[in-house]
Formats: structure tokens, C-alpha cells, sequence
């Protein structure tokens, strides 16, 4: 397995997971499957860059040989001068297979 930072080549792998776990899990998301399905890829790259900030919002993924992306994480860094030493994981997606499943050792 490797993990490393979302790409714009990835955005398609990262819309579709995502796609995949707002049909399995729905409540665990802020949109909903529909409103994620006609959202344009352009938005999808969008986040995958950061957004607005991207030196402090990123995303990683994990990638298995043979099935492509398998799961994400974001991350988000707080941005105040006494408050920047703090990050929150944004969102965890991970394909079912993997779901609870340890990581592997780095």
C-alpha cells in the first residue's frame, strides 16, 4: 500500500470514492450523494488542491496495487499564530474492504 498526497490526476479516483461512501454511508457526510454526483470535476480538482489554502488543506490517499485509490483522509490546519500548531482530520473515506482495517507500517 502507498499513501501519499491527492493529485489533480486523482480527482476522478477521489470523486468516485467519496460517490461510494455517501450511497453507503450518507449520514456521515455534510452533502448528499445527488448533490456530489452533478458537482463538476472542476470542484473535485478544486479540493484536491487545497481550496482557498492550500499550504494549510490537503488530502491523502491510499493506494493499493491492482485497485487504485482505497481511501483518503484531509487534513486542515488551523491558521492563527498561537492556535497553528493544531490540524483536524477533515474527513476519512476508505473503500469498504479496508474499513477498520489497520495501516500498514511506514
Amino acid at each position: 500500500m502507498l499513501i501519499r498526497k491527492l493529485t489533480e490526476a486523482d480527482a476522478q479516483a477521489f470523486k468516485n470514492i467519496r460517490l461510494r461512501g455517501l450511497q453507503d454511508h450518507p449520514a456521515a457526510f455534510g452533502s448528499s450523494y445527488e448533490d456530489e454526483l452533478v458537482r463538476p470535476l472542476s470542484r473535485t480538482i478544486e479540493r484536491i488542491q487545497g481550496g482557498s489554502d492550500p499550504a494549510n488543506n490537503f488530502l491523502l490517499g491510499a493506494f493499493e496495487d491492482g485497485l487504485g485509490l482505497v481511501g483518503t483522509v484531509g487534513f486542515s490546519r488551523e491558521q492563527g499564530l498561537k492556535s497553528q500548531h493544531r490540524a483536524y482530520i477533515t474527513s476519512v473515506i476508505p473503500y469498504p474492504k479496508y474499513a477498520g482495517a489497520a495501516l500498514p507500517k511506514l
